[in-house]
């Protein structure tokens, strides 16, 4: 193609090249318009597949939804790191921070 835009610019036949340029330029804006269809249409289907997941959450996992809505992430504690055993060897629930 560069070849040929340059045998066109060498010949002399200006408006032949300018024409060219100008039909080159017609069709680099279609692509462009097509490009810019298509990311649109792509963020669309994101958006749409993140709401379905956000509704999904919230009939299905609301704890996941509050998780993603807050950015928080869920502290949880194991029950059997509480309980400590006592000097007659019985399981004892600790609720003293300080022990």
């Amino acid at each position: 193609m560069y070849h040929r835009i340059k045998k066109l610019s060498k010949s002399g036949n200006n408006t032949q090249f300018h024409s060219y340029l100008d039909e080159l330029n017609e069709i680099r804006k279609q692509l462009r318009i097509v490009f810019k269809l298509e990311l649109n249409i792509m963020e669309q289907e994101q958006i749409i597949s993140n709401i379905k997941k956000r509704c999904d959450n919230y009939k299905e996992d609301q704890g996941r939804m509050i998780q993603s809505i807050t950015e928080k992430e869920m502290v949880s504690i194991s029950i059997e790191k509480i309980y400590k055993k006592d000097h007659n060897g019985n399981e004892v629930l600790i609720t003293d921070e300080n022990q």
